[in-house]
């Protein structure tokens, strides 16, 4: 874990995250680097340790507020679709990515159909419509989803009736909290409400 300024945090990763790729039996990982300096060489390392941690389930990954770029992102989630993932907490507010860097999420959450939890923190980052509508259809994709979070708030009314079918059409939806609906105009803004 690690907060607030640190000294060659890329560095320091380097070193530790052999130690935890050791443990074989480790199944849920929690890593805080938010405002820590960690850029795209750190998320090497980071991918590193996910492609030798093969029974990892459940992550937690919070770097809001670091250096990642589309390059970090990559790294960080080609070496997540080596784990067998049924909860994903991402955290990835305030970083500079574009397009290239949300795809690649979509692209993970492809991969991986077994999602059960998905908590995504998107605040403060610019991409493109499409973008984020790709982003929600690989959610949809995820048929034993029961838990979804998503913070965005650059959401169109196109992104949401999107959104609406997506909680229309799930049946193991229980939890389910969105921060884009003031984003809406009346008509989906009120259909949104309804589907909810």
């Amino acid at each position: 874990t690690g907060r607030g300024p640190l000294a060659h945090v890329n560095e320091k990763l380097s070193i530790a995250l052999p130690i935890f790729a050791s443990v074989k039996a480790l199944t849920i990982l929690k890593i805080n680097l938010e405002s820590s300096g960690l850029n795209d060489q750190g998320c090497e390392a980071l991918a590193h340790l996910f492609r030798n941690s093969k029974n990892i389930t459940k992550l937690q990954l919070e770097i809001s507020d670091t250096q990642v770029s589309n390059l970090g992102l990559k790294h960080l989630t080609a070496g997540m679709s080596s784990l067998p993932l049924v909860e994903l907490i991402l955290f990835i507010a305030e970083i500079q990515i574009t397009d290239e860097g949300l795809n690649s999420i979509s692209t993970l959450l492809q991969k991986n159909l077994a999602m059960e939890i998905i908590n995504l923190r998107l605040g403060g980052i610019i991409v493109s419509e499409s973008a984020f509508i790709n982003l929600i259809n690989s959610i949809s994709l995820q048929a034993f989803l029961s838990v979804l979070q998503l913070e965005y708030q650059k959401a169109t009314d196109k992104s949401g009736e999107i959104l609406v079918n997506l909680i229309a059409k799930s049946t193991r939806l229980t939890v389910f909290y969105l921060d884009v609906e003031r984003c809406f105009s009346y008509p989906i803004g009120q259909e949104f409400q309804e589907a909810l």
